[in-house]
């Protein structure tokens, strides 16, 4: 049976390492807010400090910059930011069947914007 994915913003096993100056690297991999699971690691003189590092890290890591949307996106700021979500492909105000761009210009951007 196939593992579970990481669920967004955690973090696999641990593991250190000796590298050949003498340090240690702690990594692990972590499921970002994007849904792509990386490769993190970070380096100590130690391996308590390596995976000291490495934890700072991934508690301070937040969502790739440049993201549309986050947690604190407003609808209504969506809907007039002009983005693809805003705006049918062909530029058109004339909404398609029951595509989701459709209900979104059909019900909800005049609720919205009025």
């Amino acid at each position: 049976m196939a593992r579970p994915p990481l669920p967004l913003g955690t973090w696999g096993t641990i593991t250190t390492e000796k590298v050949r100056d003498g340090s240690y690297r702690a990594l692990t991999r972590f499921c970002d807010h994007d849904g792509n699971t990386r490769r993190v690691t970070a380096t100590g003189p130690s391996k308590a400090a390596a995976e000291r590092a490495l934890r700072d890290i991934l508690g301070t890591r937040t969502a790739p910059a440049g993201e549309l949307l986050t947690a604190e996106t407003r609808l209504i700021d969506l809907a007039t930011s002009g983005s693809p979500v805003s705006r049918l492909k062909d530029g058109s105000n004339r909404p398609p069947s029951t595509s989701t761009a459709g209900c979104w210009t059909t019900w909800c951007y005049p609720v919205l914007v009025g």
